[in-house]
């Protein structure tokens, strides 16, 4: 069973979204929403290099109403 976070529009909560670049330095990388046209960036975790020269990825969502405390939420992580 796959629990991972399926990535989404931080907006509208679409699916229909395409990643951009991850900046690794700050962990974020910028999607695209093909429904509400938003442009934002996400969390995410560098796993790595796939053997294929991929960069890994895991997409971290944003838990609403507790971004205005970031040292609460390094403790989960």
């Amino acid at each position: 069973m796959n629990n991972q976070p399926q990535l989404c529009c931080p907006k509208c909560g679409s699916l229909n979204v395409y990643p951009g670049m991850p900046d690794v330095n700050i962990n974020k990388m910028p999607i695209f929403c093909e429904n509400c046209k938003n442009t934002s960036e996400v969390n995410i975790k560098i796993d790595g290099i796939t053997d294929d020269g991929k960069l890994k990825v895991t997409y971290i969502p944003s838990l609403i109403g507790i971004d205005h405390d970031k040292d609460r939420i390094k403790n989960f992580f």
